[in-house]
């Protein structure tokens, strides 16, 4: 499937998610480059400043957004299922969006303060791509776990690489909030 026909069938079926999930996935297990293709599929609506969108999933900018951050989600599930690899050319552009999309909601107030499908995008992003530890901090994590609200996307998250060796660090920082801190166990899956 064609990246932005991909983007903007998601976009158009997103009352369906459970069934797109399941296409999703199947789609980039069968893509040539999985990681190219959803970078391709994100586009750049990282880079554009999250007011200029608004909430009517109707509107077709938004529900791309959406279809964005819905093909972000099936990128991590399978993320560490063998044969996907992701090479540096495409580590180097996620980390690029990640920088680009980082100082963006920093200038709208940082991350406590961005909205939900922001905050999911960038988690994800993160979580599939393995950005750095020199690009975003325990706190801007657990900043985002906070915005992002992680119990739907949980599933997806418990499949990372990256992100789930983080999560007791995360974890660690919230020490004075201790009933967030066990949520954030129970969520990640930490706690039975």
């Amino acid at each position: 499937m064609v990246t932005k026909g991909m983007r903007w069938h998601v976009a158009k079926h997103l009352s369906e998610t459970l069934n797109l999930r399941e296409e999703i996935i199947k789609a980039l297990k069968l893509a040539k480059d999985p990681t190219k293709h959803v970078l391709n599929c994100t586009g750049n609506f990282f880079g554009q400043y999250s007011r200029s969108f608004c909430k009517d999933l109707g509107n077709k900018e938004t529900a791309g957004r959406l279809a964005s951050v819905l093909v972000l989600e099936c990128f991590v599930m399978i993320s560490n299922d063998d044969g996907i690899e992701i090479e540096k050319r495409e580590r180097e552009r996620a980390l690029n969006d990640a920088v680009i999309w980082r100082k963006r909601m920093i200038k709208e107030g940082g991350f406590g303060y961005t909205d939900e499908v922001d905050a999911r995008g960038l988690l994800l992003l993160i979580s599939g791509f393995g950005i750095q530890d020199d690009v975003f901090k325990i706190q801007d994590i657990g900043d985002l776990i906070r915005a992002s609200n992680v119990k739907g996307i949980s599933t997806a998250l418990r499949r990372s690489a990256f992100l789930m060796p983080k999560i007791p660090d995360v974890m660690m920082v919230k020490n004075n909030l201790e009933i967030e801190a066990v949520d954030i166990a129970y969520t990640f899956g930490l706690v039975m």
